[in-house]
């Protein structure tokens, strides 16, 4: 049966797209390509990114900038839209406004505020750096409470709605997903080991910790360092203080053509994340043939052990992880052909039939 599915998300138009974003834009195209009628419903930005030109966007003009009281405003400007839909799916905060509504609803968690707090502790650290996230964290009950269905993308975020309380008999477990298309290995890589960092360059991701790890590397590995943000001056300065100009390179904002060749290029893809949900950048390394390096809450339920190595985010450990593969490519290699092959488990045309089911039942109802 053929749907009109709705995606209520902010931000989804504006440069930059983050994880959620760009999960929604491969979701509905693998969506519409299995025959559905996709519309996507989102805040009009200050600036509008390319390569959305493909997808129905309805855009709304929402009166600040600030969230949430942005999200709670693009769902009541697009209500009257979106409850033409058989079934909206919502990614974040916006789902707030739009829960209880006369269409079926289904909110994807890419990350969960309870969870967020829980690793954030003191409390005083919180309202320091993030105070509205305390506003979000009672927002979750009432999203989680109201929908319809709730959407784990990794058994990381299913323990941090765990938190929020007993939702067991609405989750539904289901992964991110990879283009297997866009993102494949090359024949060969150059022989200067090459350790790639791809995200924005905030605390949640570590970008400082992959730097220390140089500093105390005995090997001569290089690593490229992909992403803007916040610690960009900061990383810069470390790197200089620690003389390491010759083996890191900033590459700031990779525009998403790039980013195929960057993965299948690099010898070793590391992530030491100490919050993700499921994150998109291990997936496309991994179908790119890369080996990965990463966190336990980077890993997810993705890494396996012949793919990849799941170290703390002490820079010393990450620097003798580093150092024993550039010492041995062959294992390399072997790594990164275990991870092509994990990664075909999860094309999104897969991860868009589980999603069909669900919105079938749904649909039904």
């Amino acid at each position: 049966m053929a749907l009109r599915v709705g995606f209520l998300q902010t931000r989804f138009s504006a440069v930059g797209p983050g994880g959620g974003e760009l999960h929604t834009e491969h979701l509905a195209r693998a969506l519409e390509e299995r025959g559905h009628s996709v519309t996507i419903f989102t805040d009009s930005p200050a600036e509008r990114r390319d390569g959305i030109e493909d997808l129905d966007v309805q855009e709304y003009d929402t009166p600040f900038a600030v969230n949430p009281i942005n999200e709670l405003a693009l769902a009541n400007a697009a209500r009257d839209d979106f409850e033409q839909c058989d079934v909206l799916t919502m990614t974040d905060e916006s789902a707030f406004g739009a829960v209880g509504a006369s269409v079926p609803t289904v909110m994807v968690f890419h990350l969960v505020w309870h969870g967020w707090v829980d690793r954030h502790r003191p409390i005083w650290n919180i309202v320091r750096s993030k105070p509205q996230v305390l506003i979000y964290r009672q927002m979750e009950h009432r999203i989680c409470k109201n929908a319809d269905a709730i959407v784990s993308i990794s058994q990381n975020i299913r323990s941090d709605i765990d938190l929020i309380g007993d939702f067991e008999n609405k989750i539904h477990d289901i992964p991110n997903g990879v283009n297997l298309d866009r993102f494949q290995p090359i024949d060969e890589r150059t022989d200067d080991f090459t350790v790639h960092f791809q995200g924005r360059l905030v605390e949640m991701k570590n970008p400082n910790v992959v730097v220390e790890a140089v500093a105390h590397s005995d090997s001569n590995w290089n690593l490229t360092i992909g992403g803007a943000g916040p610690l960009r001056d900061d990383l810069e300065k470390r790197v200089e203080q620690y003389g390491l100009n010759d083996r890191i390179t900033f590459l700031g904002y990779l525009p998403s053509e790039d980013l195929p060749k960057r993965y299948a290029e690099s010898h070793v893809y590391v992530l030491p994340s100490t919050y993700e949900g499921m994150p998109l950048t291990v997936l496309e390394a991994a179908a790119s043939g890369t080996a990965t390096v990463v966190t336990p809450r980077s890993a997810t339920d993705f890494v396996t052990d012949d793919m990849g190595v799941v170290v703390s985010t002490d820079p010393g450990e990450l620097a003798s992880t580093l150092d024993t593969l550039a010492a041995n490519p062959e294992r390399v290699k072997r790594m990164g052909d275990a991870a092509r092959d994990r990664a075909e488990q999860y094309s999104w045309d897969r991860i868009a039939a589980e999603y069909e089911v669900l919105y079938n039942s749904l649909a039904e109802t």
